[in-house]
């Protein structure tokens, strides 16, 4: 199965998580060390936009280097079904192969939540082998998240080209 780089991103890596809507393993009115959030994100664009840097990408090709991609997705409680934010991810593309996978790209986005918003940075090689996850930082958050640091993993779900599980580990 073949992916878009959105679905990659997922970050997205690409949004926004509730306490309501997400599995927490703890709460308080600032994310203590060891909070863990879990959610479904789901691609909002298959493509996402793209803004074409010079040098112009050639003809026929997705992305160039230089290029800068905006990926959003909507966020969802981790059953699925209840939207609970939003996540967009930008990506600037060092290198660019002819078939996209094997590409590098320098991320960052924030997801919007309902208490607060988290910060997230990547560095990323877009692979097509199936369920390749990609792992972000957690770089800084606002209201319950303020000052967060942690990490992230984003995977891709199997047979999907829009869903993907994303895994956030806050630590102090």
């Amino acid at each position: 199965m073949r992916r878009t780089p959105t679905t990659l991103l997922g970050v997205a890596l690409v949004a926004a998580v509730t306490a309501s809507g997400v599995a927490v393993t703890s709460g308080s009115a600032q994310a203590p060390a060891g909070t863990t959030l879990t959610f479904v994100e789901r691609s909002q664009d298959a493509l996402g936009v793209v803004a074409d840097a010079p040098p112009l990408s050639k003809k026929g090709e997705f992305v160039g280097k230089g290029d800068t991609g905006i990926f959003p997705s909507a966020v969802l409680d981790a059953t699925g079904r209840t939207k609970v934010g939003t996540t967009v991810v930008r990506c600037t593309f060092l290198t660019v192969t002819k078939r996209f996978f094997g590409s590098k790209a320098v991320c960052d986005g924030a997801y919007s939540l309902a208490d607060g918003t988290l910060t997230l940075q990547a560095y990323v090689t877009f692979s097509d082998a199936p369920g390749a996850s990609i792992a972000f930082a957690v770089t800084g958050g606002t209201g319950a998240y303020a000052g967060a640091t942690g990490s992230g993993v984003n995977t891709p779900r199997k047979g999907s080209q829009v869903l993907s599980d994303t895994v956030i580990t806050l630590v102090p």
